[in-house]
């Protein structure tokens, strides 16, 4: 592709992209195009593609998923403000404030997970749990108890499911996954005013919902997402 020497989050810059991109996909033989951009580009792509329906037929948006991951984290950190997870973090991890704006991928990430499995390890070691659904009731009654549990469940056990199931399905390719995943997400980014991908990330939901069939099947084939194939 060749070099588009604009601001990329001009209109003419994201239009001339779209356009390109479009013409080298029918060249291949591809019937559709799918064009992947963080939330800033992706919602100039949809004012595009609203204003020009006619001009991109068979283009669909993608919101990037590292982008929405790290929006994702921050409304993490957003809303467990002064319950004393940085002073926690603080103890194994620098730059804590940082990385819980979500800016440090993939520290804020590991930090969570970590976070979420010395909370458990307790839960787990200490009473019969077999499987996600005992867990999951565990804490609901103990959430039921006291709201500072259910603070920790809701804001730091309940995203970590998520986030390690958003991580599975971009890593595997697996669409249905990613869908629920980024489903439960939303709530998150409107609760911490994560207004930008709040609104685009349920448009996005709403609009990989309704594919075409000849594009979810190649959705459904992980064919969404780059990854290497064995042998080549």
């Amino acid at each position: 592709m060749p070099l588009i020497d604009m601001k990329p989050s001009d209109p003419d810059t994201i239009m001339t992209a779209m356009y390109l991109g479009q013409k080298l996909t029918i060249a291949t033989g591809q019937r559709f195009t799918v064009l992947t951009c963080d939330q800033q580009l992706y919602r100039v792509a949809v004012q595009v593609l609203w204003s020009y329906p006619e001009k991109f037929p068979e283009t669909y948006l993608r919101l990037g998923g590292m982008h929405a991951l790290m929006s994702f984290v921050g409304s993490i950190g957003t809303l467990m403000t002064d319950t004393g997870r940085s002073e926690v973090l603080g103890e194994v991890f620098g730059g804590v404030q940082k990385m819980l704006s979500g800016k440090k991928f993939p520290q804020n990430v590991r930090a969570l997970r970590m976070l979420a499995e010395e909370v458990l390890r307790c839960i787990i070691e200490g009473h019969q749990i077999r499987g996600m659904e005992d867990l999951m009731g565990f804490l609901e009654e103990r959430s039921q108890q006291s709201k500072t549990v259910k603070v920790w469940v809701d804001v730091v056990i309940k995203p970590m499911f998520i986030t390690m199931a958003y991580i599975r399905a971009e890593r595997e390719g697996d669409w249905l996954l990613h869908l629920a995943a980024f489903r439960q997400m939303i709530p998150y980014l409107f609760a911490a005013g994560h207004f930008n991908y709040a609104r685009y990330g349920s448009y996005y939901l709403r609009s990989m919902e309704k594919l075409p069939q000849h594009v979810l099947d190649n959705f459904l084939k992980g064919e969404h997402v780059m990854h290497h194939l064995r042998g080549l």
